[in-house]
């Protein structure tokens, strides 16, 4: 029987806690090199090399190195990012697997190119579930990937700027 491990359950509570657990370390550092636009890294911090990754277009990347460059050319159009975790539940599936689920709602917060003002250009509400699992390469952070990603997020709120 699955059972939760951790819960954020607040935008406040993240901010004034910060990450608790290793897992949570994990979707942290990779939010935030997201929110920056790192991509100075490799694929193997974060991708496990056989990740999946779905998104709301019904499309499916395999493949870490795939799933990297898919990223970039995603988060392209934006000046930043700031993704915003209102509510986050860590779950042990209890399978034997070692993976944890992650369950998180939140909202992403887009500058598109040329805003440098302190106001996002929209707000999207952002829906993810990720199964993390123990590294299979030493780049990766704290020993942890992600083996499937799945993101649904509006991005019709994003073709006014586009």
């Amino acid at each position: 029987m699955p059972r939760i491990v951790s819960e954020i359950p607040s935008l406040e509570y993240w901010l004034t806690h910060g990450p608790q657990t290793a897992v949570q370390r994990f979707i942290n550092d990779y939010s935030e090199r997201m929110d920056r636009k790192d991509f100075s890294s490799t694929s193997q911090r974060y991708f496990h090399p056989k990740v999946v990754i779905y998104n709301q277009n019904n499309a499916v990347y395999i493949g870490g190195a795939v799933c990297w460059t898919w990223v970039q050319v995603v988060f392209a159009p934006f000046e930043k990012m700031r993704t915003d975790m209102h509510h986050l539940y860590e779950i042990d599936p209890e399978d034997g697997s070692g993976d944890v689920r992650i369950e998180a709602r939140g909202v992403r917060n887009v500058w598109m190119r040329g805003n440098k003002s302190e106001e996002p250009d929209v707000c999207v509400p952002v829906h993810s579930s990720w199964v993390i699992a123990k590294a299979k390469s030493e780049e990766a952070f704290e020993g942890l990937q992600f083996k499937e990603v799945r993101t649904f997020w509006d991005t019709a709120l994003l073709i006014p700027f586009l």
